[in-house]
């Protein structure tokens, strides 16, 4: 069984303007004869997908990687696709709970031993429009 990678990082979706979905025709003449005869395709997101963690801006990633996954699909009706995601620091709006956020941390830092889920809750409360993106796939 033949399978195939392709790892996309750093694409930094804004809410317009991204020079990626230009670019999105070339990606996949560059892969085309890679998975030609692949049963799986693995599109690796390694980080930083958002530019700044916001619904809008993975509302414009699920357009690109909805006709990216289009692309393949009609050139390889056999192929699955599966996806994989890793945030990066572009992936976190950091514009909530910041002040809170900042304490916690800083509380963190001086006393390890009074984590609680209830503060890790808070502190990751940054990548929410990250994990509801990656609900999708």
């Amino acid at each position: 069984m033949n399978i195939s990678i392709l790892q996309l990082s750093d694409i930094h979706f804004k809410k317009e303007n991204n020079s990626i979905l230009k670019k999105k025709e070339k990606i996949f003449d560059a892969i085309k004869n890679e998975i030609d005869n692949s049963k799986y395709l693995f599109i690796v997101f390694t980080g930083d997908i958002a530019f700044s963690g916001q619904a809008c801006e993975y509302y414009e990633a699920e357009l690109f990687i909805e006709s990216l996954k289009e692309l393949i699909e009609n050139y390889n009706r056999d192929i699955k696709i599966e996806f994989i995601f890793t945030p990066g620091n572009h992936d976190c709006d950091f514009s909530k709970n910041k002040d809170v956020r900042n304490l916690i941390i800083d509380n963190i830092i001086i006393d390890p031993k009074k984590i609680t889920s209830e503060l890790i809750d808070t502190c990751v409360s940054v990548q929410e429009e990250y994990l509801e993106f990656i609900k999708k796939y």
